[in-house]
């Protein structure tokens, strides 16, 4: 059934009914990515423990915690729509 559903609607409708309200989603995997390029990869790298506050802030957001069922639904959305995989899970 959500499969159906999901030809009709924008990807974040399916995963994120409530996405209407203040904030936003963030995956865990966003996160990590995120830590990891600024304290290490960045041409001026911040100090871990700024990074920490920074990545604090977000926490008012929704935080989705991507588990194989979500990769299987996101296989199955992009198998139907043009919504790349990889934005599926972020």
């Amino acid at each position: 059934m959500m499969l159906m559903q999901a030809r009709n609607m924008q990807w974040h409708e399916v995963f994120y009914p409530n996405l209407g309200s203040p904030g936003g989603v963030l995956s865990v995997q966003v996160l990590q990515e995120f830590y990891v390029t600024m304290t290490r990869k960045a041409l001026h790298p911040l100090p871990s423990n700024k990074v920490r506050n920074i990545i604090q802030d977000y926490f008012s957001w929704h935080i989705e915690v991507n588990d194989p069922l979500s990769v299987l639904v996101a296989s199955r959305i992009e198998g139907i729509t043009r919504f790349h995989f990889g934005m599926l899970l972020s």
